[in-house]
């Protein structure tokens, strides 16, 4: 999620790039104190979606390795 701040706020005219990470800080917080639930199923989607594109990436490396070797 910073990297996402960190491109976003890189245009002139926004404000510190720790201000911006702290307000989002401060306002995940708040959602997640008033939504437990949300949260909750926010940070499995996270892990899930880790996973699937782990195996993604896995996938395109073999297929790679797997062009290479028939190339040479």
């Amino acid at each position: 999620m910073k990297g996402l701040i960190l491109s976003a706020v890189e245009a002139p005219g926004h404000q510190t790039i720790e201000g911006v990470i702290a307000a989002s800080e401060d306002t995940s917080s708040r959602v997640c104190g008033e939504y437990g639930e949300v949260c909750t199923v926010t940070a499995q989607l996270g892990s899930f979606a880790g996973l699937v594109g782990d195996i993604a990436v896995n996938r395109v490396e073999s297929w790679a390795a797997s062009q290479r070797a028939s190339n040479d």
